[in-house]
């Protein structure tokens, strides 16, 4: 006769189908490695080479390493933060004049920068240009949730259908990019639990849990802008127990609202790839976390394994 425990692992296979799981992790890991960027002293693994090799002005920033696939910026152009960071907007405005896939529309978003975390020098480097040298975007996600075991339910947000980019999809209910100018992760979170959700004072017991790394080439529903450009990314990850009478309501005119979900329809939606693409995997990391994902599930380590995709500066 079987236990309950016995049957449990067998039971978790026929309730979430093999490969589901992992094919909401390929949604946002549809990118390989190319060229190896290198600044003076830290690298990263991915470039398009032929652009560079074809404009004579880019061409004369770089050293061209064939057997090693590298292009190492020359250190000349990366002597202080400000000589870098001028050198990474000329690349950005000669850009502009480039046609091709990854330099497309490059003027929405000109006076956001990137951190590059890692390197010698801390500066930025343009939004719209920094997934071609693999500098990672970087946000923070924070999953809300109440209950313990089978019984526990899940906050998520609903994005608005006229949003440029996902809309429609669901989202975690506080998130929020990370540029230069962020600072301390956890007031950058409570920051934005308070502006998105109305959430208070009360947030002593936020837990920092994880980070999630990604390189993916952004789909056609991330907007007329982004589709189709290539995006390195690291997501820190928080979460926040609240009790079971709390409501939440969203602040953001651009989000329909926030709904609790349980278990089941967290994963019908998962597995249905409702869920914008980094926030999906924001919240199979849960899932996995707090046991919902079982480790004897036949591709658990392959889950866990394509959580931390190889990126550069991080």
């Amino acid at each position: 006769m079987f236990s309950s425990s016995s049957l449990a692992p067998i039971l978790q296979l026929l309730r979430y189908p093999r490969s589901s799981y992992v094919d909401v992790m390929r949604e946002c890991n549809s990118f390989p490695a190319l060229w190896t960027f290198c600044l003076p002293n830290p690298k990263s693994d991915f470039c398009t080479i032929r652009k560079f090799r074809e404009d004579i002005l880019l061409a004369s920033l770089f050293d061209f390493v064939e057997d090693a696939k590298e292009l190492r910026l020359l250190h000349k152009y990366y002597a202080n933060p400000t000589k870098a960071s001028e050198t990474f907007k000329m690349i950005r405005s000669r850009a502009e004049c480039l046609p091709g896939k990854f330099f497309g529309d490059l003027d929405q978003f000109s006076d956001r920068l990137l951190p590059v975390w890692g390197s010698y020098h801390f500066f930025g480097i343009p939004y719209d240009i920094a997934g071609i040298f693999d500098i990672v975007t970087s946000s923070i996600h924070m999953t809300i949730y109440t209950g313990k075991g089978a019984d526990m339910k899940i906050w998520v947000a609903r994005r608005g259908k006229n949003k440029t980019a996902y809309p429609g999809m669901l989202d975690q209910c506080v998130s929020g990019g990370i540029d230069t100018r962020a600072g301390n992760l956890l007031k950058v979170i409570r920051r934005e639990a308070k502006e998105e959700a109305n959430l208070g004072s009360d947030m002593k017991d936020v837990l920092p849990v994880n980070k999630i790394s990604f390189l993916n080439i952004r789909p056609p529903q991330a907007g007329p802008v982004d589709a189709g450009r290539p995006e390195p990314g690291v997501r820190w990850v928080f979460e926040f127990e609240v009790g079971d009478d709390v409501r939440l309501e969203t602040n953001e005119r651009d989000m329909e609202g926030f709904e609790r979900m349980t278990l089941d329809q967290v994963n019908e939606a998962l597995l249905g790839k409702e869920f914008k693409p980094d926030c999906g995997l924001v919240m199979l990391d849960f899932m996995l976390r707090h046991g919902h994902i079982h480790v004897d599930h036949p591709e658990y380590k392959e889950i866990v394994a394509m959580m931390q995709r190889k990126t550069a500066v991080s």
